[in-house]
């Protein structure tokens, strides 16, 4: 009776049960996107979830996918049933993670609630939280483009940043892809659960919105930076005098661009060098990126004229006799544009090219600037970079146990053997983490020219609604902290005292003296004798017990309990 009451359940299901797919875009370990099927099973049950994932769901997939269950069991009864997720990466990938399948499975999920249909020429990138939020993710130019191969019509993308817009205006005009900006999966439903007959959604490149108001004369007139501004003046003017090239392929990409490049040189004629400068080196380098050729050739020629200029910085670098202060500036540039083209992946597809092309425009503007800043000079000796390095491993060993992207491009500086660009991240690093100075950055007045010219582009960030004040308190931080590590590299006395007034930090002179606080080699002391006295006492503890008759091993078990 037993069988037959269990095979009538199974029949049941069988007859009672629907499944919906969709095939998703992908991005496998080694940079490639291909196509992952994600199906939902629904059976007769009691409202539970379940997920069958080949060949392993990494810790982010997994917690994407119980928030889009949690958003929709918030908002759509799931009328007694069960449902299996299934996803089968194994040819492609070692594992599936990330939040990119999130905003998929609500969509998969509602459609079998309420007995829709889905539309398989349109796919969907993002992840969602139980709130019904989107969530940004990664790897959308070879999303889109495994799309475009995968046959598919358009593909829906969160909305997303300038850098990304600008590679997906490059793609869909290469590859004919119709792309849709989406902020809320309740409209991305409708197109999913339309008519096949329908068009598709048209392409929508969305850049982020511009303050197009915004008036760089408001701020009070600042002083150039004289080793910056050439490098600076030369991006404002390759943006102003070029951006006609893409007015009519990429109206939109213009409308932004345009705007930016005003800005940059409303800022760079009022004494904002750093500030115009990296609103120039932004757009400058996705302007390029548009325009480009993208055959092998030019590629090519491109990645041949980066190197070029890597080899005559690094001479300069090795010879520098100018500032202090713009030594470990070119560096880090320096750096920063070694590690684009270290990271080059293939030119095999569209979107490799167009991520080929961006890292190249990133890596040839960080070296122009780098070349500049590290030109020959008679002001002063060469450069000693050992004191460089002793200050990294000073910061290293404050901040040890801390976390962020800075410090961990500081050690990657630190490993390469390029110590002032180290420095630098460190010090940003330091801005993020470090507010035990903030009481003394209203009065604080800069010592140097650049940490002057850092000072006037935290004003700038502060006064700019499409920033605000917490990127700008993070810079003055960093432009004090700079001047603190100039002062100490020059041999320099510095008093500094922190906000709660217990304790007074010099820095500078023949070495580091602090009270009120205990020096590194202090701590070391300190730790070498508690280890010397539990030494000592574990010692006649065991010796004690063994002359009672107790087991060593015994008497040491007792005493690590």
């Amino acid at each position: 009776m037993r069988f037959y009451l269990v095979a009538l359940l199974l029949a049941l299901q069988i007859t009672f049960g629907a499944t919906a797919y969709l095939s998703l875009p992908a991005v496998t370990e080694d940079g490639a996107a291909t196509l992952v099927n994600m199906s939902v099973e629904s059976r007769t049950g009691a409202g539970d979830v379940y997920v069958s994932i080949t060949p392993f769901a990494g810790e982010m997939f997994q917690q994407s996918l119980q928030s889009s269950v949690a958003y929709v069991k918030s908002n759509h009864p799931l009328g007694g049933r069960d449902f299996l997720v299934k996803s089968d990466a194994g040819e492609v990938a070692s594992s599936l993670d990330g939040p990119s399948a999130g905003a998929a499975l609500s969509i998969l999920m509602r459609s079998l609630i309420e007995d829709k249909p889905l539309r398989h020429d349109l796919t969907i990138t993002g992840g969602i939280d139980d709130r019904g939020d989107i969530i940004q993710v990664g790897g959308l130019v070879e999303k889109a483009d495994a799309a475009h191969t995968g046959g598919k019509k358009a593909i829906f993308i969160p909305l997303s940043s300038a850098d990304d817009s600008v590679m997906l205006d490059r793609l869909a005009k290469e590859e004919g892809i119709s792309i849709a900006y989406y902020t809320n999966i309740e409209e991305v439903y409708t197109a999913f659960t339309s008519d096949d007959s329908a068009p598709a959604p048209l392409a929508n490149i969305t850049y982020p919105a511009l303050n197009y108001s915004y008036d760089s004369q408001m701020l009070p007139p600042a002083t150039p930076n004289k080793a910056f501004s050439p490098s600076v003046s030369s991006m404002v003017s390759e943006l102003t005098s070029t951006m006609g090239l893409v007015k009519d392929k990429y109206p939109g990409a213009y409308k932004y661009l345009d705007a930016k490049a005003r800005l940059a040189k409303s800022l760079n004629e009022n004494g904002y060098t750093y500030s115009a400068g990296n609103e120039a080196f932004l757009a400058l380098s996705k302007l390029r990126t548009l325009d480009d050729d993208l055959s092998d050739g030019n590629l090519g020629v491109e990645k041949a004229n980066v190197e070029d200029c890597l080899s005559r910085t690094s001479k300069n670098l090795d010879a520098y006799n100018g500032a202090l202060e713009n030594y470990p500036n070119a560096e880090l540039r320096y750096f920063w544009a070694k590690r684009e083209m270290n990271g080059l992946m293939g030119t095999d597809t569209i979107a490799m090219k167009i991520n080929y092309q961006g890292s190249v425009n990133r890596a040839q503007l960080w070296c122009n600037i780098a070349k500049d800043l590290s030109s020959p000079s008679a002001s002063s000796a060469p450069i000693n970079t050992t004191s460089f390095k002793e200050l990294d491993e000073k910061l290293f060993r404050m901040y040890f146990g801390s976390q962020g992207d800075h410090l961990l491009s500081a050690a990657d500086a630190y490993d390469a053997g390029y110590y002032g660009a180290a420095l630098i991240e460190l010090s940003m690093h330091e801005s993020e983490i470090n507010n035990s100075y903030d009481n003394y950055l209203e009065n604080y007045t800069a010592g140097r020219d650049w940490t002057k010219m850092m000072l006037a582009h935290s004003k700038y960030l502060a006064t700019n609604p499409d920033y605000g004040n917490e990127s700008s308190t993070s810079i003055a931080r960093f432009a004090m902290f700079m001047d603190m590590h100039f002062d100490e590299l020059e041999g320099r006395n510095v008093t500094m005292l922190p906000s709660n007034n217990t304790q007074v930090i010099v820095v500078g002179g023949e070495g580091e003296n602090t009270a009120g606080s205990s020096s590194p080699g202090e701590f070391i002391l300190l730790i070498l004798a508690c280890i010397l006295v539990a030494t000592v006492l574990i010692f006649f503890s065991l010796r004690g017990r063994k002359k009672r008759g107790s087991p060593n091993w015994k008497a040491k078990t007792r005493w690590l309990q």
